[in-house]
């Protein structure tokens, strides 16, 4: 091996291509755990994470850390390596949180997110993630090595399913995810007879403001006797409810 390719091959680049990780998520979770408690109280060098985390020296033991950077799970320079937030996150999540934060993970190296959001809700073959691989810049020596953990790496955080030479790409819950809200009434009542107002918000706003995902119907009954502190205090109720 040429002496000046070393370095790339390391970090999984070759030549001058795109990065990615060589080792998938899978793998690099299980490291993490171990580098979440070996820094805990300090940042470690790197020949303690080497030993103590993922179990190899030399090129390969930086190929394994870079993996880990390139996941967000590892941080900081070699002389005082620590686990990143994501890493500790995943590491005491229950397991109905676990999903959202692995998928983070996952699409956190850049060239995965971006075969990731090219192919999105589709199914497509192994051949076509490679071309998508070498037109974002994958070395065509290491587009087959880049796919496989690609493919590995969101599996496992539930994102893709492989059939054979089949691919299928789900869509991220974490960007597509709508909320959506029980009818709310809140009644403010402060005494008094008075009429009712009731609001409901308009659709055609809703339509227009992406954002808004939740239909309230509010019902306000307020006192014509109100001192104008809680007359205040309803009318930010109001406000808040986006009645007015």
């Amino acid at each position: 091996m040429a002496k000046g390719n070393k370095g790339n091959l390391r970090s999984g680049k070759v030549k001058g291509g795109t990065r990615f990780p060589i080792y998938n998520l899978a793998s690099c979770q299980q490291w993490s755990r171990k580098l979440v408690s070996k820094t805990h109280l300090n940042p470690q060098p790197r020949d303690v994470i080497f030993s103590g985390v993922v179990n190899s020296k030399g090129p390969t033991g930086e190929i394994k850390v870079s993996s880990l950077k390139q996941f967000d799970l590892i941080d900081g320079p070699s002389g005082a390596y620590v686990a990143t937030s994501l890493a500790k996150k995943i590491a005491a999540a229950p397991d109905d949180e676990l999903p959202l934060l692995l998928q983070s993970s996952a699409l956190h190296p850049k060239v995965f997110s971006q075969i990731y959001d090219t192919f999105q809700g589709d199914t497509v073959t192994i051949a076509k993630l490679k071309q998508r691989a070498a037109d974002l810049g994958v070395h065509p020596d290491k587009s087959q090595s880049c796919i496989d953990s690609y493919v590995a790496s969101l599996a496992h955080a539930g994102l893709v399913e492989q059939s054979g030479e089949n691919v299928s790409h789900k869509t991220n819950v974490a960007d597509t995810e709508v909320i959506e809200k029980p009818k709310e009434e809140l009644i403010v009542q402060d005494g008094g007879d008075s009429d009712a107002l009731e609001v409901d918000e308009n659709q055609e706003d809703l339509e227009q403001d992406s954002s808004a995902r939740a239909i309230f119907h509010v019902n306000i009954t307020l006192d014509a006797s109100l001192d104008s502190e809680k007359l205040e205090r309803q009318l930010r109720l109001l406000k808040k409810y986006r009645a007015i």
